[in-house]
Order: structure tokens, then C-alpha cells, then sequence
């Protein structure tokens, strides 16, 4: 995430994707990171989830520069404490390669930028999948609703039944 020409790039690439699309919302790819805080570089944050906010900060910022009238967007799984970003960096509780604690990722959303994509929904009142963590669906909609974030439910192929969600 560090390294020498990343943010050159994204720059490109945004003022590309504007230039020749126009679109109304852009996608910041920050889902299922599997990799991170592993280098010299990436060592001068305290934590995985210091260096993700601080990245996502800068990202935002050259999508805004390169598309100053879209909404931007990412998925909740990384910035989410009831989901990835839950992973407080022990051998109990790792998240694949990534070393240390995904806690606090979510200080690099802006609420004045960032609308929040969220995984789900899923059924909190069925027993926890072996291998995986228990749902708290509500939990993490109710935690980014506090932080003031607009969200968007993405609910396809995760999709199970969410008993007392309103429905249309």
C-alpha cells in the first residue's frame, strides 16, 4: 500500500476512469485485503488497521481531486468491527496475512465522502457457521449509522434470511 508509485497510479487511474466515463460513483476496492503490515514501510504505523485508515484517507482524496461531483463508495468488511476489521492481530484471532490489529480502519472514513457498501444481510439468531464468525449484522449497520456514514446493503450472494428486517 506503500510502496513507490501506488498513489501515482491511482491517480491515473481515477483521472482516467472520469475523464472517459463521467460516472456518478467510483468503487474504492478495499475488500478481502488478505495482505498487510508486513514491510519496513508499511512498520511506521502502530497497526494494519492505522495504515488502512491513513491509506483510504489518501485515496479519497485523489478520487475527489480526479471526480469531484461523485459519490464514493467502499465495502464494510475491513473497516467493520463486527466483521474483518473485528481481528485484534493474535494467533487466535488472525486474519489471513495480515500483522497486527485491523482496529480502527474505520478513522480514514470520511462521512462527507465515503458512503459505506455493506455485506449482508445474514441471520443473527442462527447458530455460527464453524470457521466463521458469528453474525452481527445490526451491529455493524448501527456502527457505521453512529460514525455517519450512508450505507448501501449488498445483499446478494451472502444473502440469508435477516428475521425483523423491514422488507419492500
Amino acid at each position: 500500500m506503500m510502496h513507490e508509485g501506488v498513489f501515482e497510479y491511482m491517480r491515473q487511474s481515477a483521472e482516467a476512469v472520469s475523464a472517459s466515463y463521467g460516472w456518478q460513483g467510483l468503487l474504492l476496492s478495499y475488500d478481502e485485503i488478505r495482505q498487510l503490515h508486513n514491510d519496513e514501510q508499511e512498520a511506521r504505523f502502530a497497526t494494519a488497521g492505522e495504515l488502512l485508515a491513513w491509506h483510504v484517507r489518501n485515496a479519497t482524496g485523489i478520487a475527489r481531486a480526479a471526480s469531484p461531483n461523485a459519490r464514493l463508495y467502499v465495502w464494510d468488511d475491513m473497516f467493520n468491527p463486527y466483521h474483518n476489521a473485528a481481528s485484534e492481530g493474535t494467533a487466535a484471532d488472525g486474519y489471513f496475512l495480515i500483522n497486527g490489529s485491523m482496529r480502527g480502519s474505520w478513522e480514514g472514513l470520511d462521512p462527507k465522502e465515503i458512503s459505506m457498501m455493506t455485506w449482508g444481510p445474514c441471520d443473527e439468531s442462527a447458530p455460527p457457521v464453524p470457521g466463521l464468525p458469528p453474525c452481527k449484522f445490526r451491529s455493524g449497520l448501527e456502527f457505521f449509522a453512529q460514525r455517519g456514514l450512508r450505507q448501501v446493503v449488498g445483499g446478494f450472494y451472502d444473502f440469508s434470511a435477516c428475521p425483523g428486517c423491514p422488507t419492500n
